[in-house]
């Protein structure tokens, strides 16, 4: 069975899947990662994946299956959910900045 196709344009992300149907979608960072997730939901009959993680990154257009197993780690340390999932590198960034700010008021130079 084929992989499926992913057509990716400036404005869409548009998803044919193995089983049919499509999903459609703006082509975005957060979006893209999302989508690889929701394939790896997918299963057939029998419970099996129908994507595995090396058919989602080249479908997504990733060299290395690693980018869309690190996205699957991400959702899964994030509770598996996906506001916490996308959110996840606003809120390291945050924090960062929050570090360096306070570095900063206790020593400026």
């Amino acid at each position: 069975m084929a992989a499926g196709e992913i057509q990716d344009t400036a404005s869409a992300l548009e998803v044919k899947l193995k089983a049919g149907g499509t999903l459609r979608l703006p082509n975005t960072v957060s979006n893209r990662k999302v989508v690889a997730v929701l394939l790896r939901w997918l299963e057939d009959g029998a419970g099996r994946a129908l994507y595995t993680f090396e058919e989602m990154s080249a479908l997504l257009d990733y060299a290395d299956r690693r980018n869309t197993h690190n996205f699957w780690r991400e959702f899964a340390q994030a509770g598996a959910d996906f506001q916490a999932f996308c959110e996840r590198q606003r809120q390291l960034t945050s924090a960062v900045h929050a570090y360096i700010e306070e570095l900063w008021q206790r020593d400026p130079w």
